[in-house]
């Protein structure tokens, strides 16, 4: 990583952000176990029981050919996000509406 990245050496990282990360000469490998857990443990769901979703191995994926898709002031970005009121203003505007009071 150092390669690649600006980094200042404090030791061979070993978790980041709750992710455990292995550096070895064939590869960075990643453990997601830790952070699931205390996951579990925040939301009381450590005791639940883990099921089995089945997928086919024989499937073959196909490669998705985007590398980024914008999703700035996307229609679901006016269920669940709040508006920049300029925004909010022209999409009011653009869409015919008004107020009752």
């Amino acid at each position: 990583m150092q390669g690649k990245f600006e980094m200042s050496m404090m030791g061979e990282l070993s978790f980041f952000l709750g992710i455990q990360i292995k550096q070895r000469k064939d590869g960075t490998f990643i453990n997601q176990a830790k952070y699931v857990n205390d996951m579990l443990k925040k939301f009381g769901l450590e005791n639940v029981k883990p099921q089995v979703t089945p997928m086919s191995s024989s499937i073959k994926l196909d490669k998705d050919e985007e590398e980024y898709v914008d999703t700035l002031n996307q229609l679901a970005d006016i269920f669940t996000k709040p508006l920049d009121k300029e925004y909010f203003w022209n999409l009011r505007r653009e869409l015919g509406l008004t107020s009752l009071s």
